[in-house]
């Protein structure tokens, strides 16, 4: 999964984790209030080739 607060996914701005395939949840570290981007690609052996999930966001907004 990549996390960023940057729509085409820079580095500087990514959270970048790799989940076992028979994980369902995640944590990060605390993350700041804003718009973030995520999306998700699946991972194969080396002949599988997988294109990247839609787009989507979420809002951390704390008092």
């Amino acid at each position: 999964i990549f996390i960023s607060t940057d729509i085409n996914f820079a580095p500087a701005a990514t959270l970048t984790k790799f989940l076992p395939s028979s994980s369902l949840t995640f944590t990060t570290e605390p993350l700041s209030n804003g718009i973030y981007y995520w999306r998700v690609k699946a991972v194969g052996n080396t002949s599988d080739v997988f294109t990247w999930s839609h787009i989507d966001t979420f809002v951390i907004a704390t008092p």
